[in-house]
């Protein structure tokens, strides 16, 4: 899975309004939807400005490599509001889940703060960025 947030979207919508906040919105769902695999992949908006992509038979490196791809696509792109281009990138929380094993452990809520770590890692290493684990490393990490 792969949690998703546009970088400084609240400047965006202070600076320019939430008319434009939208436009942005739905641009980068469009953006989203057109990488992922029609009728496989899911994209939902999880939150405000974030989406997050369940990825079904997709192992962790081919979640990175898909990833990277929409950052690019994100930083390759602007959005024209009232005659403005408006740059955006985003940042990624790459997720690998196994469920495989029947760990009880494994719950949505785990999974959900699992990826919004390290989407907030991901954030902290400076925005337009990508940060990765798998659940079972990231729950090992926490009992430690």
């Amino acid at each position: 899975m792969i949690l998703c947030d546009i970088d400084h979207f609240k400047s965006i919508n202070d600076t320019y309004g939430h008319l434009c906040g939208d436009a942005v919105l739905r641009s980068c769902s469009a953006l989203l939807h057109r990488l992922v695999r029609q009728q496989v992949d899911c994209v939902v908006r999880y939150g405000g400005e974030e989406f997050l992509l369940l990825l079904p038979q997709t192992d962790r490196m081919g979640a990175v490599n898909l990833a990277e791809r929409l950052r690019q696509a994100f930083a390759e792109t602007s959005i024209e509001w009232s005659g403005q281009s408006i740059a955006v990138t985003a940042s990624f929380g790459v997720l690998a889940v196994d469920l495989a094993g029947g760990n009880s452990e494994v719950t949505e809520e785990a999974i959900i703060a699992a990826a919004d770590s390290l989407l907030y890692r991901a954030k902290t290493k400076g925005r337009n960025n990508i940060q990765s684990d798998d659940l079972l490393h990231q729950m090992s990490n926490r009992s430690a």
